[in-house]
This record gives C-alpha cells, structure tokens and sequence, in this order.
C-alpha cells in the first residue's frame, strides 16, 4: 500500500548541499547473457499489497508482489514481460509502525527485491513470484522513506450485507473485494478505499548479468505508487510470499483467503454484524490493489576533503586573477 518515490541525493561540490537526483539510465539483460538493452524504469502490473498488524496494534509489516509489465526507454518499450520465454517479478517486505486511521510509517530494514523467473506469478494463488532466481535486492535504511499516508478506508462505504455471488461489476457487488473478471471471492466484502507511501532502498545484492552499472548502494526508486479497493484489474491473492534471507519463501504469508478456503486476515467493516467475512475496515489487516513504477540512481561521489580545499583554492584564484585584470583595465 503505497505511493512510493524516489529518494536521491546529488551532491552540489562547491556549497556541500544534496539535492534530489534523476533516474539514471541503466543496461538491463533480460536473459542475463550479458546483452545489454538501455533502460530508464521498471512499469510493473496491478499487483497486490496486505498490511498485517501485529498482537498490539502498533507495529505491522506490509507484503507487495506484481508481475512486470514493461520495461521501458524514456517513454517508450524496450521489454514486454514473457518476450523470450523471460518473465521478471517484484516483491517486497516492510516493517511498519501503525499510526492509525489506515496510516503506518515505514520502518529501516525492509526489502525490495526482484526476480526473473520462468512464468507469470499467480495473482490469484499468490504463487510463484519468489520462484525464479533473484537478480537484485535492496534494503530500506534510515531516511530513506517519507511522505506515508498508508490506506484510507471511505467511511461512507461499509458494506451493508447481502449477495456477492455472480460476475463482479453487477448491479449490487459494489461492496465486493474482487471485481476483475468472475468474483473468485463471493463472500468476502469491502470498503472502498486508497492510500500511498513512498519509499527507496538501497541496492544490497545485484547480478551484474542483468544489470551492467548497477553497483551496491545503488538506489532502487519505488514510484507513482497508487492502492486501491475494491479490486478492479487484478485478482486479490490468496498468499503472499515473504523474503526470507536471499530467495524468499513462496505463498508462506496468508492472504485473503488460505488454501482449503478458510478466511483469514479479515477484519469487520464498520460495526460489527453489519457484513461478515469483511476486509479493509478497522481489523487487523488491509489488502489492496497496488501499483507502481521502479528506477535505479547511481551512489553519488562525496569528494575527499583534499579535493573540496583545492576546488575552493582555485576558484578563490580565478576571482584574484578576474579583480587583477579589471584593475589593469581600469589604470590603462
């Protein structure tokens, strides 16, 4: 659940300040043979997010997965997923504090990580977002996020009961969770709703096959992040699969709903008995439908000390030479 950004600094050498950096162009191998394409961003698919808060209230920690749409060059294609048999996903783990009303900040320590893999992850079951190899990882460190607002329920949507069964989109299901395609969850209810955060990490592993001038301490960018309920591009998925050490543990975290169809994770919307089996309300955990965008900035070189004091005795030379001369020209 976030709106995530960019979060760069640029050092400006002569006053010592940082500024925000652009997104750098990076070489990305889909095959990772080492046969470099330029590309500027990551744009991945609708994908899902849950926070699940921990016994108490106040800490939590959110799960996110998608699968790639594109990768692209400015604002054109320079990839679609699946071309060549090659498939790339995205997954990540943050530790949050619970603020309230839907709201949470981001906690050091979380991970972002991507994958290349050999098929689609499941949207619906939660599998296979974590089953391929991982080619890039970053951790989130301190200062590094800011701007959350986390997940704001509409107040004047609680779903007041009745049928979620038939085709989402239908007169009536507008209080259902799943409305993309056939309703795979007849029974379970939502609030309307949005939120966003932002966030970046800072590059901890990377496979130089796919990536040719990515380094360590790289910044992964997580953008244009928006989170939406009810679900209308996307499946809302059964699991979620944690990054546990460097691969990650696959559909290990339960979701909507666990595999033999028992609810978990729901919490009531609104007072209780007003709809059962209800989720995005005031409860324990939210999922939403999230998307967003990805983008590398190299580390930015902090010059020696040695270096900023020659810098400084030259351009205290170059004013001295400037006043000599117009002094010259003043007597001529």
């Amino acid at each position: 659940m976030r709106k995530l950004g960019l979060l760069a600094a640029m050092l400006t050498l002569t006053l010592g300040w940082a500024a925000p950096a652009s997104a750098d162009t990076v070489g990305f191998s889909p095959t990772g043979t080492s046969s470099y394409i330029n590309i500027t961003s990551f744009d991945w698919q609708q994908g899902n997010s849950i926070i699940v808060e921990n016994a108490g209230g106040t800490t939590g920690t959110i799960y996110f997965q998608s699968n790639l749409n594109s990768a692209l060059n400015g604002g054109s294609s320079a990839f679609v997923n699946g071309t060549g048999g090659e498939f790339f996903t995205a997954v990540a783990q943050f530790d949050v504090t619970i603020l309230g009303g839907g709201a949470f900040g981001i906690n050091d320590g979380g991970t972002f990580a991507i994958y290349n893999t050999s098929a689609l992850g499941d949207d619906t079951t939660g599998l296979g977002f974590t089953s391929g190899n991982q080619i890039i990882r970053g951790t989130v460190a301190g200062g590094t996020n800011f701007g959350t607002v986390g997940f704001v329920p509409n107040e004047n949507s609680v779903p007041l009961g009745g049928n979620c069964d038939g085709d989402a989109g239908a007169v009536g299901l507008e209080n259902c969770l799943d409305q993309f395609g056939s309703n795979q969850y007849p029974t379970v209810y939502t609030r309307t709703g949005s939120g966003g955060t932002q966030v970046s990490a800072l590059v901890t592993f990377v496979d130089n096959a796919y990536f040719s001038n990515i380094v360590a301490g790289s910044t992964i960018a997580i953008n244009n992040t928006n989170n939406n309920d009810p679900f209308a591009a996307v499946n809302p998925s059964q699991t979620f699969s944690s990054l546990v050490g460097a691969v990650g543990g696959n559909g290990n975290v339960p979701g909507v709903l666990n595999s033999v169809g028992g609810t978990v994770n729901l919490a009531v919307c609104g007072d209780p008995g007003v709809a059962t089996n209800c989720i995005n309300g005031t409860g324990s955990s939210i999922i939403a439908q999230t998307d967003l965008t990805t983008t590398f900035v190299s580390p930015q070189v902090v010059p020696e000390p040695a270096t900023l004091t020659l810098l400084g005795l030259g351009l205290a030379g170059s004013a001295a030479a400037r006043r000599r001369q117009k002094k010259a020209q003043q007597q001529a």
